[in-house]
């Protein structure tokens, strides 16, 4: 038994942590959210002298001249956590749970609390984060666990969920959370008030925690397609914008302290190029004119087909940030597509490479930018499927380790986060760890999180990972894994494509013998074998012999529902390119096996309000329903089912439109 595993036998799970007076309040909070059953916080003007007793004692003591970092010593009987500052001193003593004592702070609401405590195996060493900013940025424009605990807290459980997932951030070593604004509190009144009192508490939890905190806001309001907190209804004059833009500032600066302010400019939109540089610049003197000091990145959207020309220059309509005096550009890219690989035609984009020619020339440069990528994008093309895509977490990494071979330094790296259920916790636990340290192992952080369930596991959902990296992005298997909803088909019609586009099944039953060659080449034969690679997969983790907990249960969900999705679209194809609806009641027999696993992952959430993610009901959103009603009800699913059966059998079913 080692020495720290013989403290403990000794003291029995008491930890005490000695911290310095002015830290008190960040480390009782750190304390309400970490499972220990006997974790004391004693505050003290010298961590180091006052700390002893019984069990493992921890004196944290801010002694380094750094910044977020942190160093632990110790000789097993006790330990000191050093660090150069409040955030650094948090990062360390959230090392020590991990690698001393067996923790693994998995999903924001859910962490892993050891059967009994291991071998400190890594605890030495200096550790300094490689990106100056680290954060997440909450995208509360869709019904995720996120928006309902940051914009529409439920009284007291709800900001006390909110400060779990602050707690959460931090012990990912991450230094800034920001969230997005929505347009229901447009108008001052009783929303409004409600809205500034809960924010000012979310807001006070941050800052004693050494977080700063963000607001996403939308420029144009002709662009706004998600009721987000937008700052112009109308174009006019200079005078009148800035009277708009100042009125609505000022909502948000009442008694408020944002550190930063995240400008959007929409989506499927663009303005006059000159009328955008004059309206953003104005935004901006705006903004420092309500709460001076504020930082104002911009989000740099995608959008190959909307184009400009600006002082002589062809560029990308939204490109027109890096010409906004204030504005940092946080060049912005969607799904788990990459700024260095095939982009599969999502907004356009054979591959983002004007973006990622912004981002590294104005690295090289040394001016200011950001990368803003996703870990989730929610609408009809992941976790609402659902689908299980470790992929995102090796995307995450890829586009950092090339970032870096290509002799570059990232300042600010904030993830696009929407959802953590069906193990998209780990996407982001990912992207922020390498964020900090970036590993050469995009998969490092992931099998560290999964070490204690049993052997194999974390091995398989990395080469999840690398399979689905091969499927969905080098074959562009993607867009015949992702569901489809009737909005996104009507927009086909008007040339408007977010996520990569797939034909609807009446244009797919009309190809001729090449088209129908190319298909089996292409899609069909590719998919197959993808099938069969899952459905390997599955059945290996399904073998392994594992801890019985939630964290298992989700993987081997996940592997189950993603070889079953495969499966499913393996035979509606065949059925459309064969003509034979006998293989559409084999689809529906994959259906009703993914509907038996949903069931009972929707039954084993992680998320302590589990039925509001299904849910049916208005909220301040456009979806009036939780993120994961899509998923539940597998309406993807069952509209690519329905649809099939019309064109072959012309059954006459109603098609679910899956959209609002």
């Amino acid at each position: 038994m080692t020495s720290l595993m013989l403290l403990l036998a000794c003291g029995g799970d008491r930890v005490t942590l000695v911290v310095p007076s002015e830290a008190f309040e960040a480390f009782e909070a750190l304390a309400r959210h970490t499972p220990i059953q006997d974790l004391t916080v004693t505050p003290s003007a010298d961590p180091a002298s006052d700390a002893g007793g019984r069990g493992l004692q921890v004196a944290v003591v801010q002694d380094l001249d750094c910044t977020e970092c942190f160093e632990l010593t110790g000789d097993g009987s006790d330990w000191t956590v050093h660090g150069g500052d409040l955030l650094g001193l948090q990062y360390g003593v959230a090392h020590l749970f991990e690698q001393g004592l067996g923790y693994r702070f998995l999903h924001p609401h859910d962490p892993w609390v050891p059967a009994q405590h291991l071998d400190p195996t890594a605890l030495g060493g200096r550790h300094n984060p490689e990106i100056d900013r680290r954060g997440l940025h909450l995208h509360t424009l869709h019904p995720t666990d996120a928006f309902m605990d940051f914009w529409e807290p439920d009284g007291d459980a709800g900001l006390a969920r909110a400060e779990a997932v602050l707690d959460w951030a931090v012990k990912q070593r991450a230094n800034h959370v920001q969230w997005v604004g929505l347009d229901d509190i447009a108008d001052s009144g009783f929303r409004h008030e409600d809205w500034v009192a809960t924010t000012a508490q979310i807001l006070e939890m941050a800052r004693t925690r050494g977080l700063t905190t963000g607001l996403g806001l939308q420029l144009f309001g002709a662009a706004n397609l998600q009721q987000s907190f937008d700052l112009l209804d109308d174009v006019g004059t200079e005078a009148e914008q800035r009277a708009e833009m100042h009125q609505r500032l000022s909502l948000l600066s009442e008694g408020l302290d944002f550190d930063v302010y995240n400008l959007s400019f929409g989506e499927f939109y663009d303005e006059d190029p000159q009328g955008f540089v004059d309206s953003a610049t104005w935004a901006v003197e705006e903004m420092q004119a309500v709460q001076p000091g504020v930082e104002v990145p911009a989000v740099v959207h995608v959008g190959a087909d909307l184009t400009v020309e600006y002082q002589g220059e062809d560029l990308l309509y939204y490109h027109l940030a890096k010409h906004v005096e204030g504005l940092t550009p946080w060049v912005h890219t969607v799904m788990f597509y990459t700024l260095f690989d095939d982009a599969g035609g999502a907004y356009h984009h054979e591959e983002f490479s004007e973006h990622r020619a912004l981002l590294l020339d104005r690295l090289h440069a040394g001016e200011p930018v950001g990368y803003f990528p996703e870990t989730a994008y929610w609408v009809a093309f992941d976790n609402p499927v659902p689908q299980a895509l470790p992929l995102y977490a090796r995307s995450r990494h890829r586009d950092l380790d090339q970032i870096r071979l290509a002799g570059a330094t990232l300042e600010d790296h904030v993830l696009f986060s929407s959802g953590w259920e069906w193990g998209y916790w780990a996407h982001d636990v990912a992207a922020l760890r390498h964020s900090y340290t970036l590993q050469d192992d995009w998969c490092g952080p992931i099998r560290f999180m999964l070490e204690p369930q049993g052997s194999g596991l974390a091995d398989l959902v990395c080469e999840l990972g690398d399979l689905q990296a091969t499927a969905l992005i080098d074959e562009r298997l993607a867009p015949w894994l992702a569901g489809q909803d009737n909005l996104m088909v009507l927009g086909y019609n008007l040339d408007i494509v977010s996520q990569p586009v797939r034909p609807v099944w009446e244009d797919l039953v009309a190809y001729d013998d090449e088209a129908r060659a190319l298909f089996d080449a292409d899609v069909l034969i590719p998919l197959v074998a993808y099938r069969d690679a899952l459905q390997g997969l599955s059945d290996r983790a399904a073998g392994l012999d594992l801890a019985d907990n939630r964290v298992v249960r989700e993987a081997l969900d996940g592997f189950a529902v993603d070889a079953l999705r495969a499966a499913f679209m393996v035979e509606v194809l065949g059925a459309l390119m064969d003509a034979d609806p006998g293989r559409l009641d084999d689809a529906q027999d994959r259906m009703a096996q993914a509907a038996e696993v949903i069931a009972a992952r929707h039954g084993d959430l992680h998320d302590p309000d589990p039925e509001r993610l299904v849910s049916e009901e208005a909220n301040a959103t456009i979806y009036p329903f939780g993120y994961l009603l899509r998923a539940d009800t597998l309406c993807y699913w069952e509209r690519e089912l329905s649809d099939a059966r019309n064109v072959l059998e012309d059954a006459g079913l109603v098609v679910p439109g899956c959209s609002l």
